[in-house]
């Protein structure tokens, strides 16, 4: 289909899976030499930008490893957040929930602590062809092993993007940036540029590092600079030399900024009929980033002017990229779809809906960069940390494997960022926000072996003479369950002897479900703990 618009324990200590999964020699490198220099890349920022111009092993759905403990503390249902730590996995057991950084800032700037307090999950650094082969007498891969070297210490499983830069090797040389930063342009040599890969695949893979994405938002000219075809050209010559070097490679797309999913989806409603619903669409999405004076694609008001909007080059160029990787999936070439979501949390499912119509069923969704853009005086922490909660539970709700928060932290006084539009969960001067206790509790709370997640549906029951109205996640494992529940109407909550309640941060919570997520964790599997809950709000 065309989508143009015209048709808690802390350490720093490596943890025992992290030693067995990335081997004895990933244990013993450390990162001694670190220099604390910034090595920020265009990818700690994310494209969406205002513009106007044109993992290491588990790589596939993810297997924790140790069980959260099964036995409730306390007896009698609890409305408070008392003894809910109890409950939840320990720091740096292995969940869904990762984190992306600047990476080599944090320990200078005070962030090392709140980095430790997220891990277990994933995070990505980007490998750049015109970085490693800068220099004419041999490739050097300081940057990226001291990246892996990180991970591996702070208990992170490791990604790379790979991209090719902007230098004397590429189409398009000019550059007055870091070649870590610059845009990505088509190589001069293919054949060179694959050895690269070769190489890196093969480096990385024997460390088993398995997860790649080729290149990174596509549809924005400060990532890359070639045209979409020039991109599904590199791509195709690309992953297969990915899996050839490691038969084990996932391999996943380049993902396009988040401000793309508003005009794709607006433009769809348009094919389909409906450019009232298209409009509707898109200025809910746009609402806070207008707000803020940084939406990219501009504003509407009118679906004429909608409709100009999207004829507009910018809009055009980010629809025919986001075509293109749609395209190269439905060629098989990539194994994952790779999702990047800033913007409202209530408009998330419709745009998974959306991309999962379009790509070859069963193909697999991973949220590589997920966070809340805000810009403007009206942005609010406390309601921040409630959409990150509502954000992570409709992802894992709606079977996306992978979540992965960026930013932890902005750089103070970034050139590439210099005012905060996605919310960081800790202030630039490394003050908790209450999004960063939400996100380390929801870490906790899905970590561990034999871990299901599903929405919470309708009520189960047959006989009911209502639905009750709960929203949110099931967190289900062989003997207990968790919940992260919300209503758009308040209900009473009588829960059963032995269950917990709290506030996502793990504070007391009242005896009510209303609009603002709490978690419920159940002494129960989940099929009767399901109909229990449902059961406790009549």
């Amino acid at each position: 289909m065309s989508l143009r618009p015209t048709t808690a324990v802390r350490s720093c200590v490596v943890t025992l899976a992290a030693c067995v999964g990335l081997g004895s020699a990933a244990c013993t490198s450390g990162s001694e030499g670190r220099s604390g220099a910034d090595v920020t890349s265009a990818s700690d920022v994310p494209s969406d930008a205002p513009a106007t111009s044109g993992a290491g092993a588990p790589t596939g759905p993810i297997q924790p490893g140790a069980a959260a403990p099964s036995a409730a503390p306390g007896t009698g249902a609890e409305t408070s957040g008392a003894g809910i730590d109890g409950v939840l996995a320990p720091v740096g057991t292995p969940n869904p929930l990762g984190a992306r950084w600047n990476w080599f800032r944090y320990e200078t700037d005070g962030f090392g602590q709140a980095v430790r307090d997220l891990a277990g999950g994933s995070t990505w650094i980007e490998l750049v062809w015109c970085d490693v082969a800068g220099q004419p007498a041999a490739l050097n891969w300081t940057i990226p092993d001291r990246a892996f070297s990180e991970a591996i210490e702070l208990g992170y499983t490791l990604a790379f993007k790979l991209r090719t830069g902007s230098c004397a090797l590429t189409v398009d040389p000019a550059s007055d940036v870091d070649p870590r930063r610059a845009s990505s342009s088509p190589p001069v040599d293919t054949d060179s540029y694959l050895a690269f890969v070769r190489e890196a695949v093969t480096r990385y893979s024997s460390q088993r590092v398995h997860l790649w994405a080729i290149e990174n938002e596509i549809d924005a000219a400060n990532a890359w600079m070639g045209t979409d075809g020039e991109y599904a050209a590199l791509a195709r010559a690309v992953v297969p030399v990915v899996r050839e070097a490691d038969p084990q490679a996932v391999v996943a797309d380049a993902g396009v900024s988040s401000v793309v999913y508003g005009i794709a989806v607006a433009a769809s409603r348009i094919d389909d009929g409906d450019p009232a619903g298209a409009l509707g669409w898109f200025q809910e999405f746009s609402r806070r980033r207008a707000e803020g004076g940084g939406y990219r694609f501009g504003v509407a008001s009118t679906s004429d002017e909608l409709s100009a909007l999207l004829a507009a080059p910018d809009a055009v160029r980010a629809l025919d990229a986001l075509d293109a990787i749609l395209a190269l999936h439905a060629e098989n070439l990539f194994d994952v779809y790779q999702l990047h979501w800033y913007d409202p949390w209530t408009l998330l499912a419709d745009a998974l809906g959306f991309v999962r119509e379009q790509l070859p069923t069963g193909r697999p969704v991973e949220a590589w960069e997920v966070g809340v853009a805000w810009p403007g005086p009206g942005y609010d922490p406390d309601e921040h940390a409630l959409d990150t909660v509502r954000l992570v539970a409709v992802l894992l709700a709606n079977g996306v494997q992978r979540v992965i928060y960026l930013p932890v932290f902005q750089t103070e006084g970034s050139r590439l960022q210099p005012v905060e539009i996605w919310r960081g969960l800790y202030e630039p001067d490394a003050r908790p926000r209450p999004a960063a206790a939400v996100y380390e509790t929801l870490t906790r709370l899905s970590a561990g072996d034999d871990v299901s997640f599903e929405p919470i549906a309708a009520d189960p029951d047959p006989d009911a003479a209502r639905e009750d109205g709960l929203s949110g996640l099931v967190i289900g494992r062989p003997d207990t369950t968790a919940f992260v529940v919300w209503s758009d109407t308040d209900l009473d909550l009588d829960l059963p002897e032995g269950w917990l309640h709290a506030d996502p941060s793990g504070g007391p919570a009242p005896s009510t479900i209303t609009s603002t997520p709490s978690i419920i964790w159940a002494d129960q599997p989940a099929p009767p703990a399901i109909v229990a809950l449902h059961e406790s709000v009549r």
